[in-house]
């Protein structure tokens, strides 16, 4: 072969070999790009999801908990004379205490819509022994004093009762002494299954009676149910008439605490505790020349402020009452003109009280009778002081059987047959020959059941 052959084929075969090398070192340079683009695609697809936060199986972190409460707002269902506005909740505070310094470890407040079931939830809370109380519908004022204080400042904080109202009386649990464990979902007040079901969940805390976590009205409630008279002959005569036409309440506690750690739960503020103008009544009444001041024979108790509103009642017509006519009741077993009053702890074995600061029901009316000479004889502004359990109860109340006084979350329903002319004085131990009176602590179906848990 010429030589001029072999040096064009040589020539040919160096060409084709550099570019096929450049070719070969673009594609490697090419698909090198490539791998570092993807590279840093996932590096950046990996800390855009992860937030900052490690991804573990259980997200809740190390030296932390949860802590959250599901609450069935539903108007509770309840039997006879209770209202249903007597246990509506429309909000609900979670506080968190720790067992030892008693600091305030968290809190949580939660509107409640009507008939919804609502999560006071993600509560982050420090593992460990712990005091939880929850309330319900309490005020602003005193949330924001809850919020600065201690467990035993929480304890002696206090509420008005002018600041109850239908719909929102104030409530309260039982402490619950628990221990918060570390990166776990608590739950108080939750089945086995639920806690089952839940991811992370642990039971801390079950009610012996179910799973329900209870709340206790702060107030106490009085009713009359029924008024009578007996025309027997009496030491004045013989009764023709009775015609009330309103009643009212005297020697009422105005402040109340709003959690407590006595037995029975009660939350009754000390009569020497209690501020200026700290007892209460519902009717201008006068006793001799002044106004009533919690009078009971020779005893005066503190300076009183008159509720007329809060603790006075106008019948919607007269009860007129007449031999043939001698009872009157309330509409389907409810009280008369379907009225309730609601009102504090007054219990007079609770925290020392004598008799002179005992709560009571007053009626007043016109009596006539015919006297013993066969005279008509009609009296104005007559009193009947009825004394609110004054005896110790032979039936259970909710929260302190055998009890006297008033006492939380209890029903006191009046029924009193009247057989003389009372008095011109609400006060006078004398008036109590003329009436009978029987009082009734009802259970008032008693605690509101709130299907929860603290997760």
């Amino acid at each position: 072969m010429p030589i001029f052959y072999i040096v064009l084929i040589c020539y040919f075969c160096l060409i084709k070999s550099r570019v096929y090398n450049k070719i070969k070192n673009e594609i490697y340079i090419i698909m090198k790009l490539k791998n570092y683009i993807l590279c840093m695609a996932a590096i950046s697809v990996l800390v855009g999801c992860s937030d900052n936060e490690p991804i573990l199986d259980n997200p809740i972190q190390p030296g932390t908990a949860l802590l959250s409460m599901a609450i069935d707002t539903r108007e509770v269902k309840t039997k006879g004379m209770t209202k249903a506005d007597d246990a509506t909740i429309d909000s609900l505070s979670v506080f968190v205490y720790d067992a030892n310094s008693g600091a305030l470890l968290a809190n949580k407040t939660k509107q409640i819509a009507a008939g919804a079931t609502t999560e006071v939830d993600s509560i982050s809370v420090t593992p460990g022994l712990a005091k939880v109380l929850v309330f319900a519908n309490v005020g602003h004022a005193v949330l924001e004093e809850l919020k600065k204080t201690d467990f035993t400042g929480a304890l002696a904080v206090t509420t008005a009762l002018d600041s109850e109202t239908m719909g929102r009386f104030t409530m309260s649990s039982e402490i619950k002494s628990v221990e918060i464990r570390e990166r776990a979902y608590n739950m108080m007040g939750y089945s086995v299954d639920d806690v089952q079901a839940k991811e992370n969940g642990l039971s801390i805390y079950r009610e012996p009676d179910g799973t329900l976590i209870k709340l206790y009205r702060t107030v106490a409630r009085v009713q009359l149910m029924s008024v009578a008279i007996d025309d027997t002959d009496n030491q004045f005569g013989t009764t023709i008439s009775l015609t009330i036409d309103s009643m009212f309440l005297g020697n009422v506690k105005s402040r109340s605490y709003i959690a407590s750690n006595k037995e029975y739960l009660q939350v009754e503020v000390a009569n020497t505790a209690l501020p200026a103008n700290g007892w209460w009544y519902g009717s201008h009444a006068f006793w001799g020349d002044r106004p009533y001041k919690t009078p009971v024979g020779d005893q005066e108790g503190g300076q009183t402020k008159l509720e007329k509103g809060l603790l006075s009642h106008q019948f919607d017509s007269p009860i007129v009452l007449t031999p043939t006519n001698d009872e009157k009741t309330g509409v389907e077993g409810k009280a008369i003109d379907d009225k309730q009053f609601y009102i504090y702890e007054n219990a007079l074995d609770g925290v020392g009280n004598t008799p002179g600061y005992t709560t009571y029901l007053v009626l007043r009316g016109t009596y006539v009778y015919k006297d013993k000479n066969g005279d008509e004889q009609t009296i104005e502004n007559r009193y009947y002081p009825i004394p609110i359990n004054i005896g110790k109860s032979t039936q259970t109340g909710v929260l302190r059987p055998n009890h006297q006084g008033i006492m939380r979350n209890n029903s006191y329903d009046i029924r009193v047959t009247v057989f003389g002319p009372g008095s011109d004085e609400p006060w006078l131990p004398s008036n109590f020959i003329n009436f009978n009176a029987k009082v009734v602590v009802a259970d008032w179906y008693g605690d509101v059941n709130v299907p929860g848990d603290l997760e």
